[in-house]
């Protein structure tokens, strides 16, 4: 049932209402939570590559039996490829700006670095 049990229906036609009401709840707190993890799952996709590729190196280095000491250096290699792997998405987004967009947000990324130049 929904709720305390002190409504309860009585007729034919109040079960199939309460039967019809609970599936629609149902559905649409599975579409609710679906929504959701779908929004933090593919939140990043820089991210969700790296944890796929990460889950795969861990599978491959047990499955090959490397030792510990050394499967920091793959992991380590991942965590960087990771931040050229947004560098690299930064940029093909930035090839589809005209230039003048482009400019602008360049000149926002950088402005820190330009800011430190003296002259």
């Amino acid at each position: 049932s929904i709720g305390y049990g002190d409504i309860v229906p009585a007729r034919n036609v109040e079960y199939v209402t309460c039967i019809v009401c609970m599936l629609f709840g149902g559905i649409l707190w599975a579409f609710i939570i679906g929504s959701t993890c779908s929004l933090i799952a593919n939140g990043d996709p820089v991210e969700a590559n790296f944890e796929m590729h990460t889950d795969l190196l861990n599978h491959m280095l047990t499955e090959a039996r490397v030792p510990p000491e050394k499967r920091s250096v793959f992991r380590g290699y991942l965590r960087e490829a990771k931040a050229r792997d947004t560098l690299v998405q930064f940029r093909e987004v930035a090839k589809r700006f005209s230039p003048a967009l482009k400019g602008q947000l360049l000149m926002h990324v950088s402005h820190h670095w330009i800011e430190k130049i003296y002259y």
